[in-house]
């Protein structure tokens, strides 16, 4: 992102195992916009699927949300609060990569403790495309 353009736009991504995390989830939520404001996104829209295994695919309404928003809408960076937050499966994590990729998401963002001194963590959507196709 040049400093002289305008804000690239974002999208964040939550999922909770449990549909009684709603203390959890506020906390991702802030973390994803502090993210998004140190950065220098604009975080465009938030998607979430409360008590969704991440074993699977199947069931994520918040996910298949999100993929529809990103094929209407110019949007290459989605943040999360960890990889977990994706699938906790690799099968499910390489389907949700991949079709991120083919919405045209071109990063995952990781959102960090940016005051804790970490540096942000970016899974290259492109990069790990090349890589899985060997």
């Amino acid at each position: 992102m040049s400093d002289n353009s305008a804000p690239e736009s974002a999208i964040g991504y939550i999922r909770t195992a449990r549909r009684d995390a709603c203390d959890h989830f506020e906390v991702m939520h802030k973390a994803i916009e502090k993210y998004a404001s140190r950065t220098g996104y604009r975080l465009e829209a938030s998607f979430h699927d409360d008590g969704v295994s991440g074993m699977t695919t199947a069931d994520r309404p918040g996910m298949d949300a999100l993929l529809q928003h990103v094929l209407l809408h110019d949007v290459r960076i989605c943040i999360v609060n960890d990889v977990g937050r994706i699938a906790r499966s690799w099968p499910a994590f390489f389907t949700i990569v991949e079709e991120l990729h083919r919405c045209g998401v071109d990063e995952v963002h990781l959102a960090v403790d940016i005051d804790a001194g970490e540096t942000p963590k970016i899974l290259n959507l492109a990069e790990f495309a090349r890589t899985a196709d060997r």
